[in-house]
């Protein structure tokens, strides 16, 4: 069995022979408590279905947790085939502009507890300040020259 997570747990891979038992706390006497109520409802969008895996501990297969959306892909194959999948993923993502891969997870995870229009102004002040990088000029740059663009990394705050 195994189950890649990608981007801090906002990918997930899974190969095709896992069983997946995503709330197994309800066994032992124990509501699940490590976010995953929080945040499965949000994932499958079906509260029923949430209420159901939390109440019976069931295992399910990768197919059935892909049906789910609890995982974003199945991998034919093993271990070693998921992260071979995963890390060609990671290099795809890795390729791009760091302020607007950020960014972009940031305003994901925004518009999971926000409405439609908190979340397009929460976008339109992210993407203001985006505009002070150098990256979108650099990605222009690149696609004029047809080469791959050379981001530089973000840099951290000095507090």
């Amino acid at each position: 069995m195994s189950f890649v997570s990608v981007l801090s747990g906002s990918l997930r891979y899974s190969d095709s022979s896992s069983s997946i038992g995503y709330l197994p706390e309800v066994n032992v006497g124990l509501a699940a408590d490590i976010g995953t109520l929080s945040y499965l409802p949000k994932i499958t969008g079906n509260h029923s279905l949430m209420r159901e895996l939390a109440y019976s501990a069931a295992m399910f297969s990768a197919a059935d947790a892909e049906c789910l959306g609890l995982v974003s892909r199945v991998v034919p194959g093993g271990r070693t085939e998921v992260v071979t999948v995963a890390l060609r993923l990671a290099g795809v993502i890795a390729g791009k502009s760091p302020i607007a891969v950020s960014g972009t997870k940031r305003i994901l995870n925004h518009v999971r507890n926000h409405s439609v229009p908190e979340n397009l102004d929460y976008t339109a002040v992210w993407n203001t300040a985006a505009f002070r990088t150098d990256d979108i000029t650099e990605s222009l740059r690149a696609a004029g020259a047809r080469t791959a663009p050379q981001f530089p990394p973000i840099r951290k705050a000095k507090l």
